[in-house]
C-alpha cells in the first residue's frame, strides 16, 4: 500500500509540474524533462532607408586643412569658416547607394557607397570640373594655384531623420610645373529630409 501511495503522489506531482510548464514546453507523464523551443539565429539587420531627397549642410573651417604647401599655410592663416547647403537626391538598392550627384557652387561630384542599419559610407567617383582654379596667392609666388584630383570620402551615422558625419576631401595643390603638394580638409555634414 505504501508503494502505491508514493507512486500516486509522484504521478500527481509530475502531472502538476507538467500543467505549470504547459505554456513553455511539452511534457509527458513518464517523468522526462520538458523540451523547449530551439532558438533560431537572427538574420542581419535591414539597411536603413536613406532613399529620397535630403538637405545637406556642410560646415568647413580653414583650421581643418592639412598640407597644401604655401596655399595651405595661407588658408590656415585666414582662420575662416564657411557653411554651404545643397539638395541631394539619394537612390538606394538594398545596402548599395547607386550613383548620386552633389552640386556645391560650381562643382558637381558623383558618389556611390553603401548603407547598413546605422551607417552610411560614400566615396566620390568623379567631380566636374576636376580642377578648381585658385589664382595667384599673395606670398606664394607669381604662378597661379589650383586644386586638382579632387576626391571625397565620408563615414556617417544614420539616425532617422538625420544623417551626420565628417567628410574628408583630398586634392593636390599645384602651382607652376614643379610646385605640387597633397592637401586634406575635413568638415561636418548634417543631412535632413
Amino acid at each position: 500500500m505504501a508503494t502505491a501511495r508514493t507512486g500516486g503522489k509522484l504521478r500527481l506531482r509530475t502531472t502538476t509540474l507538467c500543467f505549470l510548464l504547459l505554456l513553455q514546453a511539452a511534457c509527458s507523464n513518464d517523468g522526462s524533462s520538458p523540451v523547449g523551443p530551439t532558438p533560431q539565429p537572427l538574420g542581419p539587420p535591414e539597411p536603413a532607408d536613406v532613399a529620397g531627397t535630403w538637405t545637406a549642410t556642410i560646415t568647413a573651417s580653414t583650421d581643418d586643412i592639412v598640407g597644401g604647401g604655401c596655399l595651405g599655410n595661407v588658408a590656415r592663416g585666414l582662420r575662416l569658416s564657411t557653411t554651404r547647403t545643397a539638395t541631394i537626391v539619394i537612390e538606394q538598392d538594398g545596402g548599395t547607394l547607386t550613383e548620386t550627384s552633389l552640386a556645391i557652387e560650381d562643382v558637381t561630384c558623383r558618389f556611390t557607397g553603401s548603407v547598413t542599419s546605422t551607417t552610411l559610407s560614400a566615396t566620390v567617383d568623379a567631380c566636374t570640373p576636376d580642377t578648381i582654379s585658385i589664382g595667384v596667392v599673395p606670398g606664394c609666388g607669381s604662378d597661379p594655384w589650383s586644386l586638382e584630383s579632387l576626391s571625397l570620402t565620408m563615414e556617417a551615422t544614420v539616425s532617422e531623420p538625420v544623417i551626420t558625419g565628417t567628410p574628408t576631401a583630398t586634392a593636390t595643390a599645384v602651382s607652376g610645373e614643379s610646385n605640387s603638394h597633397p592637401v586634406t580638409a575635413t568638415g561636418q555634414l548634417s543631412m535632413t529630409r
